[in-house]
């Protein structure tokens, strides 16, 4: 995979499809080698989930990718669960797969309630 640098997306939208291009044949032959998408994403999850929390600036603020995602996703908004969705989205175009994304963020959501934590990952004041 060949992430550019000097682009940083600004919105969910922009990151899977800068993603997407991103590809090489061989990821995309490992992708499509999985057994699951979230198994391919797991995998890309601790490389290049890495790399976009790190030149994205997820971990460090607010940024507009990481708002638009909030947005979108009714506050879900920690840097994990925005490089999760996008990797796992990104896997499951590359493997033509239909896809709930609404299950996933609410897996996420509950994670965060388990805690009880806010869905940003922030603890939760005056409770």
């Amino acid at each position: 995979m060949n992430i550019r640098n000097d682009l940083v997306p600004k919105t969910f939208d922009e990151a899977v499809a800068l993603l997407v291009t991103a590809l090489e044949d061989r990821d995309v032959a490992q992708i499509k080698a999985a057994p699951n998408a979230i198994r391919a994403g797991t995998i890309a999850h601790r490389t290049v989930g890495a790399f976009m929390v790190h030149n994205w600036k997820l971990a460090t603020g607010d940024t507009p990718l990481r708002r638009d995602v909030m947005h979108k996703f009714d506050g879900l908004g920690h840097p994990g669960d925005v490089v999760g969705l996008i990797i796992e989205c990104t896997c499951h175009l590359v493997r033509q797969e239909n896809w709930n994304i609404t299950q996933a963020v609410q897996r996420s959501k509950a994670h965060w309630d388990r805690l009880g934590r806010n869905h940003d990952g922030s603890a939760k004041t005056g409770t």
